[in-house]
């Protein structure tokens, strides 16, 4: 009766354990893509919403969408669905792959690997144009200025190291902002410009203005220890001061006929 008896436990404990891998190899598989959407809102203190997510953590889709944070009004969400499809393998811990018809010109693709002795999360050469409303729903001071416009981003061998537990920018992305326009002017459009990221030991941020534009935007600061530091002017090209008045008033500290741009 021992040996049996022995051998019948056995047989129970691998039952158990291959039915324990089992359940949980399956519940990995097909993890809900809610378990994403929870944990983008959580990271981005409620301020990057995913909803409507349908599919599973490893292949779905979701409206992006900017919130004020818990409890706002008016989140915006981008005009198409955000797809995404993970793809991991030995070498490469993570390999994500993210799309929305309106606003990728191609697929972004996202990999996370081991690099110069820290982790490095690289992304291939990307052009997004989304719509400058979509800022509104993070809330004031968007909602205010309430632009409108193209923002198009454009990326160049970026890639984000973890370095002395702190996360570094490398490579480049640049913004340009096309006919820009508010409703706190009545001039329309306000102008072009165009915002420079350049990654390096000190991440460097350059703002500057384009040709034929009413309100003129420049500066320079640098990203630091995930902090912005920035310094900069907004002037009005001459004639324009009357009308972008109040626009200036709220872009910043008031000196003359300038306001200042100032980040911290």
């Amino acid at each position: 009766m021992k040996p049996n008896s022995f051998a019948q436990q056995q047989s129970w404990f691998t039952a158990c354990l291959g039915s324990f891998l089992g359940a949980t190899l399956a519940l990995f598989t097909w993890a809900p893509s809610a378990w994403l959407a929870a944990g983008v809102d959580q990271l981005s203190d409620h301020q990057i919403l995913m909803l409507r997510s349908t599919g599973t953590l490893w292949s779905g889709q979701a409206q992006l969408t900017l919130s004020a944070g818990s409890g706002s009004k008016g989140a915006l969400s981008l005009p198409s669905p955000l797809t995404w499809r993970v793809n991991p393998s030995w070498d490469t811990p993570l390999r994500l792959e993210l799309n929305a018809l309106c606003c990728f010109a191609a697929p972004m693709q996202l990999s996370l690997g081991f690099k110069n002795a820290s982790w490095a999360l690289g992304v291939s050469n990307t052009q997004l144009t989304l719509p400058t409303r979509w800022l509104e729903g993070l809330g004031a001071p968007w909602n205010t200025l309430a632009l409108r416009g193209l923002l198009h981003l454009q990326s160049n061998n970026l890639s984000l190291e973890w370095d002395k537990s702190q996360l570094k920018p490398m490579g480049r992305v640049e913004i340009n902002l096309d006919q820009l326009s508010s409703r706190l002017s009545t001039l329309q459009p306000l102008g072009s410009y165009q915002l420079e990221i350049i990654g390096g030991e000190v991440p460097k941020i350059e703002l500057s203005t384009r040709a034929s534009s009413h309100l003129l935007l420049n500066g320079h600061g640098t990203l630091e220890h995930g902090l912005i530091h920035f310094d900069g002017l907004a002037s009005t090209a001459p004639g324009d001061e009357m009308a972008l008045s109040n626009l200036l008033n709220v872009l910043g500290q008031r000196q003359g006929q300038e306001a200042r741009l100032h980040l911290n």
